[in-house]
């Protein structure tokens, strides 16, 4: 399984951050030099069946954005197959609201 293209659509304000997120997106994990958590792991998501690897990716995405990007939400998670062993990802990110907590 392979992702063929990732697609992060965030809204006006985030742009200052969308190559910080491209990046973590992307990255595989463990190959980040100090920090060998960043970024997703692709070895989840290869040689799995399509439904079970487009759920891995956005369970990824998830833990990954919550961990490195604090100040944003995973709003949505869309897979669309484009062959029979490959999909692209189109992520869609939200400023998270500020809390009294915050």
């Amino acid at each position: 399984m392979t992702i063929s293209r990732i697609i992060i659509d965030v809204d006006e304000e985030l742009k200052e951050i969308e190559s910080r997120l491209k990046l973590l997106l992307t990255t595989p994990k463990g190959t980040m030099p100090m920090d060998r958590e960043y970024g997703i792991d692709f070895e989840a998501i290869i040689d799995k069946p399509l439904n079970v690897a487009e759920n891995c990716y956005a369970t990824e995405v998830i833990k990954a954005v919550g961990a490195y990007e604090t100040n944003v939400n995973t709003v949505n998670v869309e897979c669309r197959p484009t062959s029979e062993s490959s999909f692209e990802a189109i992520i869609t990110l939200a400023r998270k609201e500020a809390t009294q907590w915050d």
